[in-house]
Parts: structure tokens; C-alpha cells; sequence
């Protein structure tokens, strides 16, 4: 068996851009269908299809960090 990846242009239910599959070996699959994931340094990966790479999705990233300012913002006034 081995892993294979369906990449999204959306960020699906369980926050991931893709889906992973695990296929036999020898299998023949569709188009878009990846043999490659993501890089474990990537936190939010989506596959840029036009670059043929991984890549981090920077409106996931911002989301983020946006939430973790909120939550320090909160603990600070919390705080004094």
C-alpha cells in the first residue's frame, strides 16, 4: 500500500487542503492525484498546482496569527 494525495483548491472539513488516500501499489489513478505530500515544516500546506510544490497558505497563516494576537490581547488585560 502506499499513500497518495488529493489536493483542494479549499481548505475541506478537517482544516486540510487535501485528502490522503492509501492505494495498492501498481494502482493506476486520476489526474491531480499526488504520490508526494507535504514537508512537515509546512503548518498550513496547499499544493500550488501552477508551481507544480507544496507551499504554505498564507490566508490560513494570517487567520492564525490574527487569532493568537486576540487571545494574547485577551490575557494581557486579564492580567493588569
Amino acid at each position: 500500500m502506499i499513500k497518495v494525495y488529493l489536493p483542494s483548491d479549499f481548505k475541506l472539513e478537517d482544516g486540510k487542503f487535501y485528502r490522503t488516500f492509501e492505494v495498492p501499489e501498481g494502482l493506476p489513478f486520476g489526474q491531480g492525484v499526488l504520490l508526494s505530500g507535504p514537508t512537515d515544516d509546512l503548518i498550513y500546506p496547499k499544493y500550488n498546482l501552477q508551481k507544480g510544490i507544496w507551499e504554505e497558505d498564507t490566508n490560513s497563516i494570517i487567520a492564525y496569527l490574527k487569532e493568537r494576537i486576540d487571545e494574547l490581547e485577551k490575557s494581557t488585560k486579564t492580567e493588569a
